[in-house]
């Protein structure tokens, strides 16, 4: 019995012994293969869908963005676009988005945004610059529900340029037009308002060229606030001011005046002070120094010059605040109408400058999609090639199984199957 055992041990087995081994029991390997195609390939799909993503790989044109900043001067950041609160806002904005696994969209290590470069192959130079953008496509129930969203979600930027542009006060100058307290104030707010005007339309050619909008050019409008017949009469009204002394309170501007007066006659009398104590410096510098020494005294000279110079400008302020205190009179309603005119001519240029930069934010400012998709779809499950894998591994474990059971048959014969007997009838 010892000796058989030894003999069985020191038996050489081949590969074709293995084999037999391996599918000797070829339902329990079915079994085996079986369950591990099912439980594989269901596994593998579901790891390989949590993987899958839909990428977008684009590039902005938004001319309004200068420098990476909005308008309004605040900085702009693509990352910006992922923002949990843009997210939510274009969710809730749409019904077609309700579907949307926010939660799941929002918390994804997936969502990023990368900065991709293009290289030629044989310069090494860079020729192309995109932005690409991935998405969990799991979030998503169809790929035309992601194309959707993700436009809109990369159209954050744009949006925001608008509302940079709305967020800014533009008519400064005619706010404080009707807050002003003197009419000289609100002729140099109504100035300030038609040159601010004039720069702007100035950039908005530079920026966009001499584009057209509802049948006229940039340099039209920008001709038609130039050709203003209420601007024209500015510097008539600002004469009629001077000449007639208008004033819209006149006590409270005989008051202004009066103390103005004050200060000035105080700084003409500290010239003239200064002036003097200039002579006698000369002249004691001059009286005490010998026939040898050189005495400069051009920066005194000059300084006394300057303070007469400036004495003789005050004296001229004084003579005019003398004939407005003596003038000082309420104006008429036909010169309230005509300055007011230019406020609501100014006003309306205004909002139409408005209108037309909104106008071009949303015609020129655009989101370009390389090869014209919107999105792709990456490490896509294919259910055939996790099958195969599946199918493959359930195979090695199955052959693994049957060996580890039927071991000792690699060094033994297999048992003579039993055969069966032909039954005798009975006579």
């Amino acid at each position: 019995m010892e000796t058989n055992k030894m003999k069985s041990l020191n038996k050489q087995f081949t590969l074709l012994d293995i084999v037999k081994v391996c599918f000797h029991r070829y339902i329990l390997l079915g079994c085996v293969t079986g369950a591990t195609l099912l439980v594989g390939t269901l596994g593998l799909n579901l790891i390989g869908k949590s993987k899958e993503t839909y990428v977008s790989t684009f590039k902005y044109i938004i001319p309004s963005i200068q420098n990476n900043k909005y308008l309004d001067g605040r900085n702009f950041d693509f990352q910006d676009v992922l923002s949990k609160s843009n997210i939510e806002e274009i969710i809730n904005s749409n019904e077609q988005y309700a579907t949307i696994k926010v939660n799941k969209l929002i918390n994804s290590k997936i969502n990023e945004i990368k900065y991709v470069r293009e290289y030629s192959e044989t310069t090494k130079e860079v020729i192309n610059s995109y932005y690409s953008l991935a998405l969990p496509k799991s979030v998503f129930s169809s790929k035309s529900q992601a194309e959707s969203f993700i436009n809109d979600l990369l159209s954050y930027p744009i949006n925001e340029s608008i509302n940079s542009l709305n967020s800014l006060n533009y008519k400064i100058d005619l706010d404080n037009y009707s807050s002003a307290l003197r009419y000289e104030d609100q002729i140099t707010y109504l100035n300030n308002q038609y040159n601010f005007l004039l720069t702007n339309y100035d950039n908005l050619i530079n920026l966009y060229g001499n584009v057209n909008y509802e049948n006229k050019d940039l340099s039209t409008y920008s001709n038609e606030v130039k050709t203003l017949d209420s601007i024209s009469k500015i510097k008539d009204l600002s004469n009629e001011i001077k000449q007639n002394g208008y004033s819209m309170n006149v006590d409270q501007e005989i008051n202004t005046l009066q103390l103005e007066k004050k200060e000035i006659q105080k700084t003409i009398t500290y010239n003239e002070k200064k002036i003097e104590e200039l002579k006698e410096m000369i002249k004691f510098l001059l009286d005490n120094s010998s026939s040898s020494q050189s005495i400069d005294i051009d920066a005194y000279n000059q300084k006394i010059a300057d303070l007469i110079t400036e004495n003789i400008d005050l004296s001229k302020r004084l003579e005019e605040i003398d004939t407005k205190i003596n003038n000082a009179t309420i104006a008429p309603e036909s010169f309230i109408n005509k300055i007011n005119k230019i406020k609501i001519d100014l006003e309306n240029a205004t909002d139409k400058y408005l209108e037309i930069e909104e106008s071009l934010i949303k015609k020129y400012s655009n989101i370009s999609f390389k090869n014209k998709r919107v999105v792709e779809e990456k490490n896509k499950t294919s259910t055939i090639k996790n099958g195969l894998l599946s199918l493959f591994a359930g195979l090695i474990l199955g052959c693994a199984i049957n060996l580890i059971v039927d071991r000792k048959y690699l060094f033994e014969d297999y048992p003579d199957k039993k055969k069966k007997e032909p039954k005798v009838s009975e006579e």
